[in-house]
């Protein structure tokens, strides 16, 4: 009969595992601690440690450049937002000068802006010497038409202007007419005709035409128009004949700005 084994024996090996796992554990520590004593063993890690090391240095370095060129790209950003604040800003006064003036504005040849009022005055002249007739605000604007119309037949102007009226406040005295051409080409070629105004069969009243002014620029022209006068005086001992296409001393007396507005109530001087 066979000996069945005992309880205590049967046990044994399973209690004697942890114990042989702590013991495995520490020798394994033992012999770690005496490799890593050895010199060899700590220059190879050494050299494995600095290889990780300038690994990182070099991603860290990476790193570095690429936030660099993210902050000059921002600043970039940032500067052209500037400069469209900036051209915004300059837009927004554009806009609010146009809505003063009440009209548009645009780039000149020269770099500056040339407003609606400066490029009317281009298309536009000024008539003295018609003179004015008219019960009704109507027969007014039609016999102004009609005189108009006959002025411009003569000097052989085919474009029609686009617009024409009174300049000023009617205070017993003829006001002078101002008339806006679709182009400026066809005012050009008015004032290069308008010497042929001193054969127009107007009468005993003589017709002038100019380009049309601003204030500033009428001084000048007046000016100009006078020293004519005055040089003309002394070489032929007489004055200049009166039917010429400008009237002359007058235009410094003239309280018309060449707009329509008016520096004072006198009317236009008539001629």
């Amino acid at each position: 009969m066979s000996k069945r084994p005992s309880m205590s024996s049967e046990s044994e090996p399973g209690g004697n595992e942890p114990k042989m796992k702590r013991e495995d554990e520490d020798e394994f520590v033992l012999k770690m601690l005496a490799a890593l004593s050895n010199e060899k063993i700590q220059e190879i890690l050494e050299k494995v440690v600095g290889r990780v090391l300038e690994s990182y240095d070099k991603k860290f370095e990476n790193i570095d450049h690429e936030l660099v060129a993210h902050k000059d790209k921002i600043q970039m950003l940032e500067n052209q937002i500037l400069e469209l604040n900036s051209k915004l800003e300059d837009i927004k006064k554009n806009i609010s000068k146009m809505d003063v003036k009440g009209g548009e504005e645009s780039s000149s040849p020269g770099g500056g802006v040339e407003s609606a009022e400066e490029k009317e005055r281009k298309r536009s002249i000024i008539v003295t010497g018609i003179p004015e007739y008219g019960r009704s605000e109507r027969e007014a604007w039609y016999w102004d038409q009609s005189c108009m119309s006959k002025i411009l037949n003569f000097l052989d102007i085919g474009g029609p202007p686009v617009s024409m009226y009174r300049l000023g406040k009617r205070v017993g005295r003829n006001r002078m007419m101002k008339v806006v051409f679709a182009t400026s080409f066809d005012q050009k070629t008015v004032l290069a005709r308008a010497p042929k105004l001193k054969n127009f069969p107007s009468g005993p009243v003589k017709v002038f035409i100019r380009p049309s002014l601003t204030k500033e620029q009428r001084v000048e022209y007046s000016k100009a128009q006078r020293d004519k006068f005055l040089s003309r005086s002394r070489v032929n001992s007489f004055p200049p004949p009166t039917n010429s296409n400008v009237s002359p001393p007058q235009v410094v007396d003239d309280p018309m700005d060449g707009m329509g507005n008016r520096d004072g109530d006198r009317s236009a001087q008539q001629i």
